[in-house]
């Protein structure tokens, strides 16, 4: 499986981790046993992801961190006011059950895909979508964003973003990170721009499968494209409906590095660090980071 062979290539650090303990031989054989462990991880964290993750319960989490919520709208806001981004073609991945973090950049973009992995996300998303009655209420990130817009009615003005958001996504697809080529061949495509909110951190157990998975990314960016990071330091976990999912200890500089590694050149990199009144959010955090950066 796809899963298998990026594996493959990516965990040698584990190996060399074991070989350099005291007293203890690896051989062939052991380090094929933490090899197997190692899929095992990722294949079991993608399972719960399946089977546990409640997409309602998402937003109650969500609104926990209004502040880090509102900075990534503000970046973003930002970046796609931006002339460069007219007429280009943009790719979510790990959108999740929402399609709240494109909704600054369809000011500028009318056509974009949202990808994620799991298929109560996708179907979340696909409700939203159809206006179905059913359909998770995410207003207050498009309330949030007609403020930043400068909407004099945030309520009406979120209405407008919302619908050019709906006209704008033209289709929800299956898509994993962990996967060289992130996307089934059926909907693979190159886009201009590829944006990822909060996903490389729930996606990976390690920083070396956060590189990996960075420059599958990367692959999908044209020439001249752009890809853009918004992530979180300081986190070990969070809680959606009593279920537990982990969280790598990212940093600003692993991203960094993990970008110009693929040949990009980080054109703009912004931080919001936590103060005392988020100190109490149910999902922890130290620092919230943007990073656009331009493929050479």
């Amino acid at each position: 499986c796809t899963l298998c062979h990026y594996a493959q290539g990516s965990c040698a650090s584990i190996k060399t981790a074991v070989i350099a303990l005291p007293d203890r031989g690896s051989t062939f054989d052991e380090e094929q046993r933490i090899q197997s462990l190692y899929i095992m991880q990722y294949e079991d964290l993608q399972e719960k992801y399946r089977s546990q993750f409640v997409p309602e319960a998402y937003r109650d989490t969500l609104e926990t961190i209004h502040s880090l919520l509102s900075f990534y709208q503000k970046e973003l806001h930002f970046i796609f006011t931006s002339p460069t981004f007219y007429g280009r073609k943009l790719l979510e991945v790990g959108c999740g059950p929402s399609a709240r973090n494109v909704l600054p950049a369809t000011k500028k973009i009318d056509d974009v895909v949202l990808g994620d992995l799991v298929p109560q996300n996708r179907l979340a998303v696909e409700k939203w979508i159809q206006k179905a009655p059913d359909a998770i209420d995410w207003s207050f990130h498009s309330e949030l964003l007609a403020t930043i817009e400068g909407y004099i009615d945030a309520k009406s003005g979120a209405r407008e973003i919302e619908e050019r958001t709906r006209r704008a996504i033209r289709k929800v697809v299956f898509c994993n990170v962990l996967d060289p080529q992130v996307l089934p061949e059926e909907h693979k495509e190159p886009f201009d721009v590829v944006l990822t909110c909060l996903c490389l951190e729930s996606a990976c157990l390690d920083q070396g499968t956060y590189k990996k998975a960075v420059q599958n990314l990367a692959n999908l960016v044209t020439r001249g494209g752009y890809l853009i990071i918004c992530g979180i330091c300081g986190s070990d976990d969070y809680v959606v409906k009593g279920v537990t999912f982990p969280v790598l200890a990212a940093s600003v500089d692993l991203a960094k590095k993990a970008i110009t590694r693929c040949e990009f050149e980080i054109e703009r990199c912004t931080s919001m660090e936590q103060d005392a009144l988020q100190a109490k959010d149910r999902y922890c955090w130290q620092q919230g980071f943007v990073i656009l950066a331009r493929k050479l």
